[in-house]
């Protein structure tokens, strides 16, 4: 019983600091070419990162995510910054002519 509720707290303890790891992160982006785009779009996708996998697409409204027990994934604020970014990614990849669901589309796969 007693390695269950060290495990426990390890569990809790790590997600604590993934959530401070993710509040400086998201302030940290800038989307400003298509190199920025892929590395935003790897944070969202990839296990190292939000780890959102096939659950995410470009299009989805980040406050409409949800975790494993129904709630919201993400706060106002935290949807609203994310929303930016990738409203900022839309543009990146418009500008230069590339396919955003293609861009997001390998990563997903790769998840």
């Amino acid at each position: 019983m007693q390695r269950w509720a060290l495990v426990c707290l390890w569990t809790l303890h790590s997600r604590c600091l993934f959530i401070l790891e993710f509040i400086a992160m998201i302030q940290q982006f800038e989307i400003n070419n298509l190199q920025d785009v892929e590395k935003f779009l790897r944070y969202l996708i990839e296990p190292q990162g939000l780890s959102i996998g096939m659950g995410f697409h470009p299009d989805d409204d980040f406050c409409d995510y949800v975790n494993n027990d129904g709630e919201r994934a993400f706060s106002d604020e935290d949807a609203a910054t994310l929303n930016k970014y990738m409203n900022d990614c839309f543009a990146v990849c418009e500008q230069n002519n590339a396919d955003i669901y293609e861009l997001a589309l390998q990563y997903v796969k790769a998840a």
